[in-house]
């Protein structure tokens, strides 16, 4: 179902998968400690940067 130039980036946490909406532990971590950097190093890595 994925784009093969997709890239799914995420944080190794216990409560993943959670496949919510909303946070069911309030913490919101998969979102907030989720950093720029990381996102910006996926996109280089993607285009070969």
């Amino acid at each position: 179902w994925q784009n093969e130039n997709a890239k799914l980036v995420h944080l190794d946490l216990a409560c993943m998968p959670c496949m919510q909406k909303t946070c069911p532990l309030k913490h919101h971590k998969c979102m907030k400690d989720l950093k720029p950097e990381v996102i910006l190093k996926a996109i280089q890595n993607l285009i070969n940067i």
